[in-house]
């Protein structure tokens, strides 16, 4: 009774899959993407510490913890 109705169930069929592919081409350039920009990120952390590193040492400097001889030591190890 419904002769011709074929097509349009095999449209949506491909509709699908072609939008399966896609999402599974979008994870993968995406987690390719999130993977870069997380090296590209550890590779910025070091001046970050080097920062916190001795922003520490100038607090103890500051308390006392410290005399100068030290600080100037300890600040040119963490420099290097």
């Amino acid at each position: 009774m419904m002769m011709g109705g074929g097509w349009f169930v095999g449209l949506i069929v491909l509709v699908l899959f072609l939008l399966l592919i896609g999402g599974g081409v979008a994870a993968i350039v995406w987690f390719a993407a999130q993977g870069s920009r997380g090296s590209a990120q550890a590779g910025r952390q070091e001046p970050r510490r080097e920062t916190e590193a001795l922003e520490i040492l100038r607090q103890r400097y500051a308390r006392g913890e410290i005399d100068q001889d030290e600080f100037q030591q300890m600040r040119k190890e963490i420099e290097s």
